[in-house]
């Protein structure tokens, strides 16, 4: 009789040759005088029928027979063996959001790609920011004060498959905060007297973020070039920040307010 190798079970990939068959036993190969193996029509050595990716293979066998002996009713000398390394399965961990950004001006980072060890079988990762796709993780990038959506996909390589509740895309909210920011109020005019001409009655400061002011005169608007009075008299100087919206005010800032500034009467001596 002469029987056949048997494939080896449960092979998954690892990066390594694997032997893919077990030969039959010595006592079952009776009159068999030499072996020649094949893998998918290759002919390989006997300590050479492995393989390496994850696939299918097909190992061939042929036996022959010292002449003294005859295959029995039913034997075979020859046939083949299919044999299947699996693909390794892995389990791709996300990338994670950078805390704690707020607004400079500049482009920041938002995510902290998954070190190499946890992306095993991982080839090539796809970027997108706000559905608009990106090169590489390292332009994964954001300037304003906004919550961005950072969307990530992985392709793995031939040899891999995901495991059981494993996922291969995904996406990871990220904010840029507003700056917070100290507001100084306007400078305020002090010891004004009658002149018979218009005199400013307050002045801007300079202060970050500020996108516009409003400046009323006892209550109504006024032009920036017009915070002016000329009587004599108190005069209720308001104003209003409006910020850029990459902005807030720092604990304690007041974005208005108002106070009164006087034109004193002249004296005539």
């Amino acid at each position: 009789r002469s029987a056949a190798p048997t494939a080896v079970a449960d092979l998954v990939y690892n990066g390594d040759a694997q032997v893919l068959v077990t030969p039959a036993a010595a006592e079952d190969l009776e009159g068999v005088t030499a072996t020649a193996w094949t893998v998918n029509g290759s002919a390989v050595a006997a300590d050479a029928i492995k393989g390496t990716d994850a696939a299918t293979y097909t190992v061939g066998y042929t036996y022959t027979l010292d002449p003294n002996y005859a295959l029995a009713p039913a034997a075979t000398t020859t046939g083949t063996v299919d044999v299947e390394i699996a693909k390794k399965p892995v389990a791709p961990v996300a990338p994670t959001a950078v805390e704690g950004l707020a607004y400079t001006g500049a482009d920041q980072v938002l995510i902290t790609p998954a070190p190499a060890e946890k992306l095993e079988g991982v080839t090539a990762t796809a970027w997108t920011v706000d559905g608009t796709g990106v090169s590489s993780a390292a332009e994964v990038k954001g300037n304003a004060a906004a919550t961005y959506t950072v969307g990530y996909e992985y392709t793995l390589g031939a040899n891999y498959t995901l495991d059981l509740d494993a996922k291969d895309k995904g996406t990871v909210e990220v904010t840029i905060g507003q700056k917070l920011v100290p507001l100084a109020p306007p400078t305020f005019a002090e010891g004004l007297i009658y002149n018979g001409e218009a005199q400013v009655l307050a002045t801007a400061v300079t202060n970050e973020g500020i996108a516009a002011t409003t400046w009323t005169i006892n209550g109504e608007t006024v032009a920036d070039d017009a915070i002016k009075g000329t009587d004599a008299g108190t005069y209720t100087v308001g104003y209003k920040y409006t910020l850029d919206a990459n902005y807030a005010p720092a604990l304690g800032a007041k974005t208005e307010g108002a106070e009164d500034v006087e034109i004193a009467q002249k004296l005539d001596l």
